[in-house]
């Protein structure tokens, strides 16, 4: 305890000291740097100076002899050149030269004047410089006295050290000799009891036989009925046990009535224990090890077998349970010898584990110094480890305060060069200013301004060189440091592991258990990404279990409102009697019976004769159905007559008793005969208020109490989905990072490590080739952190060079310690806004940070459309709604959908649907509903014009009119709510007018997803959103100039849509006879034809391609090519199939006469099927060889995608988004590199038959051609590429933040 209590103390001072002075040694560091620069810069500015000073002052003065003696030439000749005019011409020369001598004495004086003013300006920018260098002097004396505390602390933390240390050898000394004597009593121990280990293995073998006999009995259906189901109810519990996998241990219970269960019980333990002493055999693994999949697999397969021959098992009852009874005997009796042996195996065992420890190092001895002290160390140890993380984070906090120094540093580097500058232009002025008498003094004043300023970087050489010796033996204290933190984490993991933890099993053997202490299922440790997928599970499905009960809540809480509010309405007119009318008997309570008397001999339409009826709801109608109930005639003797009078004298009473549910606030009720004529209170109704004397709080606790037990089903399923949604996206998105990190190379721009750590270092690797700056010599980076809202930007840096990989360049930066994201982009100059930008086309590049402290950035998104899958689905539209939302919510960010409350919408397909609300919009009211959408959560709104409730969400001549007052009410509802909003994003030509809503401080987006309708709104949309995009870059260009979206080219890209992996996935597909991935895509396929060949009444022969085609059969979809395409597969030999239907009545006749034909031409070789059949679909997709896709134009498409999946190779023509996804195997190998992917199918570019036939037959050819279609793989190459939203949906988040940013610089 003292030992780790020293040991804490010194870590503690050393990490003061090492966080400190690490911090001071990188701050130095740079100021090095930056002081070399400077030097270097004024020594060779000041020479250059003094050459071209020296040269102007030469060139004015050879200027000003010539000036002067010109002026004396001229005043010498006369007229005529030879002839001398008395002394008029000479003296005329003196006046000219006094003059010009006068004129350039007041040139400079003028010169002389503004060389003063410059000297001035010289001067004050000298004086500021002076005080940032007496800045960096107060650093340096700063860093200098740390740096001597620093040396004084490593001293005295050093000589505490080797103190301690000295003390632990001694005491390790001492407590080796201590064990060395326990391990010799050990050993004669373990030797005491060798033999009767011997026995406990023979008892073991003998209930091994036992067992074996008993399971062959089983097996062979002869096993007796005892036996059969006290062995079913073992295997059933050991597959609860491996199927819940909640604990791994489970004390045996000893129950005399179930004598088989503690035969199984008892032999596990002697497995377990024979395990134990024999370095764990295989025969008690396969028996009391861990039980996986295929292990309960095989047990409830056994199960099925024992239930079978539990049916014949009825013979020789008396015979099994004498043998049955031998057994117990036997078994007890082995555990009465073996109760001793276990536990001085177990002490004996615990012994070895401590004389194991013997021979490692010093360090790792010193921890079992001793026993009963084990558990305090550990917390020292604990504690002692807190320290070093501790000083871990101090380093990283030095390394950030040494980069904001190295800024500080870089801005006074550009200071001294603008210093620079100023001083090159009082040069120029000075040798503008030579012929003045001035200017040598000027001269010489500037040399001395220079020199000082050299003298004071000179100096500040000298101090950072200084103490660069210092830092490097900082350096070394540092890397002393580390390694004994690392010894000291081996202390700590050789303290920490237990006895059964230790892998050299002859060394030191596991101690013996108690049989209480066997599980019958041993579940192994969840590791790596099971572990990290478990926990995501469970988080998950607690995020979604809060959801549905706080949905739960919300619809309680408005039920009760209702309640109340039509209890109020009611209680105007609700009374228990009503004279001569009715009467209530006795109270009326919620969750009782209510009895009523009724006289039929009232003013009303009804008969006095015949049957008599109740109508009976509640709480004016609305809760629960109506009830209709016969009444009875009231016996004259009745003690109910006593209620009053006029039930005792006179008219004709009748009787009713009915249940009043919990919760009711009022009854309501009227009368009919047989003949339907009621006494409905003249129209007003019959009401009688209910006494529960129950608080608010108590309906409402009341009221989620009973709908959690009528949904509980419900919620457990949603719940399950979620949790079976998590893990797979989990998964995936392990593989993709994985995929991701393997194959970064290949891409222009990358990091090492592929997702840095915060706290680390990141390297930036940046190939221009094939970018804006591929003709760059020299390349800079700047960028900053967390989406461009981090304090610290860098650069412009420049980037140097890589060794390992030709024509890269790459740039190492420190990432700050709570850095999410690193943004950055690539430049040709050194000048931030100068030269020529690579910024991945305005959306500038990114790189994931793990592990910052702090919260990652993150955005509000609001998806506004009419269509979302699949709860209201029609087009592609749906689809891209739903997986986009939820890919962006996956990635961290904050996502609604908005849409609207169809009576026609798939209600089933919604979790947790509740009312939260209503707002009045054009003077309707709408009523608003939340509730989840593949956990994606959804808010419906439903105005109550009827805009919605009429069975469909297209076809109707108002859908302009309806679309547009819901995009308008979506806004209403967003405004009440006052929520801030980052994006919004509108939706094709329906909810286009959101984005010229003008929602407070939000981005708007909108993405076209067909040019067909609504060119009107798009181009409206397109003009004012802030975002345009469309679902695949070729459509982006081949509508650009289209007048809907020419306006806004600038702006406006497309990104291609994603498919839905949670949907479409063959290893998981239950639509599919054999589930298959892309190892086993060869069998699951060959499955799914035989299948596919069955449901369509095939006869598929072996060896030949299908051909299929998914489609609606419109023009657009190029159904004279597919009509062809029919006919040629059937030529030449391959299968043809068809899954689709044609809008156009005329176009459905042609398919039905194709059909005919074909099946007349073809027998058994083709099949069609017209309607579209979602489950048959993924049928297609996993049986067919070659999925056709000839449409005339495709804004993106989805089959070829979903066919690449499923394996099936696509041929299409080459437009919109096919051309974005298919790239063809022998014409598109570059572009296919340039997209980074592998060719993966094949296309054509006509319309005619002929351009067609090019692709098909060239597919056909491949597939015969058994060799090359082997080597190119091409059903295992198309399903290994991803199509999912993962990266779409991460170039949409790009252009958000992009536009966000750009908005708040406006706005700023």
């Amino acid at each position: 305890m003292t030992t780790c209590a020293s040991t804490t103390s010194r870590v503690v001072t050393t990490r003061e000291w090492y966080g400190t002075n690490t911090r001071r040694a990188r701050d130095l560091a740079r100021a090095r740097v930056r002081a070399r620069g400077h030097g270097e810069g004024f020594e060779s500015s000041r020479a250059m100076t003094r050459e071209r000073v020296a040269r102007e002052v030469r060139e004015m003065r050879e200027r000003a002899r010539e000036r002067v003696g010109g002026c004396v030439r001229g005043g010498g000749d006369g007229e005529h050149g030879e002839h001398h005019v008395d002394g008029d011409g000479e003296d005329g020369a003196i006046a000219r030269f006094k003059q010009m001598e006068a004129e350039m004495r007041v040139e400079m004086e003028r010169e002389r004047r503004r060389a003063e003013d410059v000297e001035r300006d010289a001067r004050a920018r000298r004086e500021t410089l002076e005080e940032e260098l007496r800045a960096v002097r107060e650093v340096v004396v700063t860093l200098e006295r740390a740096v001597l505390d620093g040396e004084r602390a490593r001293e005295e933390a050093r000589e505490r050290y080797e103190r301690d240390i000295g003390e632990m050898r001694e005491d390790a000394a001492r407590a080796t000799r201590e064990r060395d004597e326990d391990a010799e009593r050990a050993q004669s121990d373990i030797e005491r009891i060798e033999h009767e280990r011997e026995d406990v293995r023979a008892a073991l073998e003998r209930a091994l036989e036992v067992q074996g006999e008993l399971e062959q009995r089983l097996d062979v259906a002869s096993a007796r009925h005892e036996d059969a189901r006290r062995e079913v109810e073992g295997l059933a519990r050991e597959l609860d046990e491996a199927t819940q996998r909640t604990s791994a241990l489970m004390s045996e219970k000893a129950d005399a009535e179930r004598r088989v269960d503690e035969l199984v019980v008892e032999l596990a333990a002697l497995h377990e224990e024979k395990c134990v002493v024999e370095g764990r055999l295989d025969e008690v693994e396969r028996n009391a090890g861990s039980v996986e999949r295929e292990t309960v697999a095989a047990m409830q397969r056994e199960l099925d077998d024992a239930r079978a021959a539990l049916a014949n098992a009825l013979d020789d009852k008396d015979v099994v349970e004498k043998r049955i009874d031998e057994i117990n005997r036997e078994i007890v009796m082995l555990s009465e010898e073996n109760s001793s042996v276990k536990r001085d195996l177990a002490e004996m065992s615990a012994r070895m584990d401590v004389a194991a420890e013997h021979n490692a190092s010093l360090l790792a001895e010193l921890e079992r110094v001793d026993a009963d002290a084990a558990k305090t160390a550990g917390d020292d140890i604990e504690a002692l480890k807190r320290e070093l993380e501790g000083a871990v984070k101090g380093r990283t906090a030095a390394l950030e305060d040494a980069q904001r120094l190295g800024e500080m540093l870089q801005q006074a580097k550009r200071d001294v060069a603008d210093a620079e500058l100023e001083n090159a232009r009082l040069r120029e002025d000075l040798a503008n200013a030579e012929a003045s008498d001035n200017t040598d003094a000027d001269v010489k004043l500037f040399e001395q301004l220079v020199k000082a300023q050299q003298e004071e970087i000179d100096e500040l050489h000298e101090i950072v060189n200084t103490l660069t010796l210092q830092t490097n033996a900082l350096m070394d204290e540092a890397a002393f440091t580390s390694e004994e933190s690392q010894a000291t984490r081996d202390i700590d993991s050789s303290r920490v592991a237990s006895p059964s933890q230790h892998v050299d099993d002859e060394a030191a053997p596991a101690p013996l258990v108690t049989p209480a202490q066997i599980p019958e299922v041993v579940v192994p440790a969840e590791t790596g990404i099971d572990a990290q997928v478990a926990a995501h599970v469970r988080k998950v499905k607690a995020e979604v279990e809060e959801h549905l009960l706080l949905a739960l809540e919300s619809e309680a809480a408005d039920f009760v409102g209702a309640q109340e509010a039509a209890s109020r309405f009611a209680s105007l007119n609700a009374a228990r009697f009503k004279d001569g009318v009715y009467y209530f008997v006795g109270d009326v309570r919620a969750g009782q019976r209510a009895r009523v008397l009724y006289n039929r001999h009232t003013p009303s339409p009804m008969s006095r004769d015949g049957q008599c009826f109740i109508h009976v709801g509640f709480d004016n109608w609305v809760n629960g159905a109506a009830t209709k109930t016969g009444m009875t005639p009231l016996p004259h003797d009745s003690h109910d007559r006593n209620v009053d009078h006029r039930v005792r004298d006179q008219g004709d009473w009748w009787v009713v008793e009915f249940p009043v549910p919990e919760g009711a606030a009022t009854i309501d009720f009227v009368f009919s005969d047989a003949d339907n004529k009621f006494d409905n209170n003249a129209n007003g109704d019959y009401h009688c208020g209910i006494s529960d004397g129950k608080s608010r709080e108590e309906k409402i606790a009341a009221r989620i109490a009973a709908q959690r037990k009528a949904k509980q089903g419900t919620m457990e399923k949603s719940i399950a989905r979620a949790g079976q949604r998590a893990a797979k996206l989990m998964r995936s998105r392990a593989e993709a990072l994985a995929h991701a990190e393997a194959t970064a190379t290949l891409n222009r721009v990358y990091t090492t490590p592929y997702q840095p750590a915060a706290g680390g270092e990141a390297t930036i690797h940046y190939r221009p080739e094939g970018g804006p700056l591929t003709h760059a010599g020299t390349i800079y980076c700047q960028g900053s952190w967390n989406r461009w809202n981090h304090p610290y930007d860098f650069g412009p840096l420049e980037m140097h060079a890589s060794d390992d990989a030709p024509g890269t360049f790459e740039l190492t930066l420190h990432v700050p310690s709570d850095a999410h994201v690193m943004d950055f982009v690539f430049t040709d100059r050194d000048v931030p806004g100068a030269g020529a930008y690579d910024s991945n086309d305005r959306a500038d590049y990114h790189a994931t940070i793990v592990g910052g402290t702090g919260h990652a950035p993150k955005l509000h998104i609001v998806h506004i459309a009419v269509e979302m899958a699949p709860i209201a689905k029609v087009g592609g539209m749906g689809d891209v709604v739903t997986a986009l939302a939820r890919a962006t919510m996956e990635d961290g960010h904050d996502v609604d959908v908005i849409v609207p409350k169809y009576d026609c919408m798939d209600y089933t397909a919604v979790d947790g649907l509740h009312r939260i609300g209503s707002v009045k919009h054009d003077n309707v009211d709408v009523d608003v509903y939340r509730g989840w959408v593949e956990d994606v959560p959804t808010t419906f709104l439903h105005p109550r014009n009827g805009f919605f409730d009429v069975g469909c969400i297209y076809g109707r001549g108002d859908d302009h009119v309806r679309f547009g007052f819901f995009s308008a009410a979506a806004l209403t509802w967003m405004r009440s709510r006052n929520e801030q909003v980052d994006i919004i994003h509108a939706h094709d030509w329906q909810t286009a007018p959101v984005v010229w809503g003008k929602y407070p401080k939000a981005v708007t987006a909108l993405t076209l997803h067909n040019l067909q309708f609504g060119v009107d709104l798009i181009k409206r949309g397109m003009e004012a959103c802030d975002i345009a995009t469309t679902v695949s870059p070729t459509y982006a260009n081949e509508v650009r100039d289209h007048g809907a979206v020419q306006h806004a080219q600038r702006k406006f890209v497309g990104i291609r849509n994603g498919i839905d992996t949670d949907i479409w996935d063959p290893s998981v597909d239950e639509f599919l006879p054999l589930t298959y991935d892309a190892s086993t895509v060869t069998a699951g396929k060959r499955a799914a034809v035989a299948a596919l060949s069955e449901r369509l009444k095939l006869n598929h022969p072996e060896g030949a391609p299908v051909v299929g085609v998914v489609s609606r059969l419109t023009a657009q979809k190029g159904i004279h090519l597919i009509k062809h395409a029919c006919h040629r597969a059937l030529e030449r030999g391959a299968t043809f199939v068809l899954l689709g239907s044609a809008p156009d009545g005329a176009h459905q006749h042609e398919f039905n006469m194709l059909a005919q034909d074909m099946a007349n031409k073809y027998p058994g070789r083709s099949g069609f099927m017209f309607k579209y059949d979602e489950a048959f679909s993924h049928m297609m997709y996993a049986g067919c060889d070659f999925l056709l896709v000839p449409s005339m134009f495709e804004p993106c498409g989805l089959t070829q995608m979903i066919a690449m999946r499923y394996g099936a190779v696509p041929i299409v023509r080459s437009t919109g988004g096919l051309r974005d996804t298919v790239f063809d195997v022998d014409n598109d190998a570059d572009r296919a590199s340039s997209a980074g992917l592998s060719t993966n199918g094949f296309s054509f570019d006509g319309t005619q038959t002929s351009d067609m036939d090019y692709a098909l037959n060239r597919a056909l050819d491949a597939y015969y051609d058994k060799p090359r279609w082997s080597s190119l793989a091409l059903p295992k190459r198309v399903m290994t590429q991803d199509w999912s939203w993962r990266a779409p949906a991460k170039l949409y988040v790009d252009r958000y933040w992009r536009a966000v940013k750009k908005k708040r610089e406006s706005s700023s």
